[in-house]
């Protein structure tokens, strides 16, 4: 008899992939997140569209995926949460960047990492590159003094 070690690995439970038990909040997680939302503007003086909140990506799955968008992640109560602030954040005039699509982006144009990964998933250079310049496309968009200050002649 001759032992198909592609037959083993697919039919073997160690190392299979989990099947997909969907999480979602619990009790109290949506009025912290919308009361979270709602006071973030007030603790640091400013009005809500002053506020930018940048959502990392899921990094591992983007390198996993090669770049391509995949929708068949599996809801987390972290992911669950993520969007909840982010809905709350927007519907009160807060501006939201979700960097799963820049990243995406990045990484399937140059295959270049954004972090130090596998050992330390902080952003590197270029991570932090592609989120200030979200950052800073809002503020051009959306600041009042933009609106007021005269540019260079």
């Amino acid at each position: 008899m001759r032992f198909d070690l592609r037959h083993f690995l697919h039919t073997s439970t160690k190392g299979a992939p989990r099947p997909c038990v969907p999480e979602g909040l619990q009790a109290g997680d949506a009025d912290l997140l919308a009361a979270y939302a709602d006071r973030l503007p007030a603790a640091y003086g400013v009005p809500p569209e002053r506020v930018i909140l940048v959502f990392d990506a899921d990094r591992a799955e983007l390198y996993r995926s090669h770049g391509m968008s995949t929708s068949s992640s599996c809801a987390t109560r972290d992911s669950v949460a993520r969007n909840a602030l982010a809905a709350a954040a927007a519907r009160r005039g807060e501006h939201v960047i979700d960097m799963g699509p820049v990243f995406a982006a990045y990484f399937k144009a140059t295959g270049g990492r954004l972090d130090y990964s596998p050992s330390d998933w902080h952003w590197n250079a270029a991570g932090h590159r592609l989120a200030a310049a979200e950052v800073a496309r809002i503020m051009r968009l959306g600041s009042p003094e933009t609106d007021r200050t005269p540019g260079p002649p």
